[in-house]
């Protein structure tokens, strides 16, 4: 798999050294329950309890048709990640930070940021064939057909076109939400739409002096 820390940007860097930081082992996760968790989505375990309550209420009502899909951490990490970097960092150049949420497309495509699984590239981020890949930091949002109507997105920590890993908040559905550290795993090009590189996304990045 790639190598965290060859030729990486300053924010790659950082934001690399900061998963690692909690969730050392794979497949290490951070419970909802956790006071850590605030940090990392900004929701703590009481309005957690209080959506799902009201959540299934709603279904129980008839009035929310969803059966498996639930409201989980998986924005919330990459929006509270989002204002993290903002806040501890500064960039270069314009920036529209245009809101993430699921859609990742829209909110790459203005600064050239967003790129789809399989697309050609003729720099230093392609494969031998010519084909971009992500590198550890970028976001990725997941193909619709394995992720209801599309809405999941993570962190890419390693990843070439066979192995990846990677940090993703709504883990564990309803009542068991948590953060967690998946792979390395096989990867899929059915497992992903694609990915925002969070070096264009962040142009010229650089941690604030202290």
């Amino acid at each position: 798999m790639s190598d965290p820390s060859t030729d990486l940007s300053p924010l790659r860097i950082w934001l690399c050294n900061k998963i690692d930081t909690l969730f050392v082992a794979n497949n290490s996760a951070l419970s909802y329950s956790d006071a850590r968790y605030v940090d990392w989505t900004g929701v703590n375990k009481a309005s957690w309890e209080s959506t799902w309550t009201n959540e299934e209420a709603r279904i129980r009502n008839g009035e929310d048709s969803r059966v498996v899909g639930c409201t989980t951490s998986c924005k919330d990490l990459l929006i509270k990640i989002v204002n993290v970097i903002r806040e501890k960092g500064q960039v270069s150049g314009n920036s529209t930070f245009a809101p993430l949420v699921f859609n990742l497309p829209a909110a790459g495509k203005a600064v050239g940021a967003w790129h789809y699984i399989g697309e050609a590239g003729n720099g230093d981020d392609s494969m031998p064939d010519g084909i971009l890949m992500p590198r550890p930091g970028d976001f990725f949002q997941a193909q619709s057909a394995l992720a209801l109507r599309g809405m999941h997105v993570g962190i890419i920590r390693e990843f070439d076109f066979s192995m990846w890993t990677t940090l993703e908040g709504g883990q564990g559905g309803r009542w068991t939400d948590n953060i967690k550290r998946k792979g390395p795993r096989a990867f899929s090009p059915r497992e992903c739409l694609g990915w925002l590189d969070i070096d264009k996304y962040f142009p010229g990045w650089t941690l604030k002096k202290v």
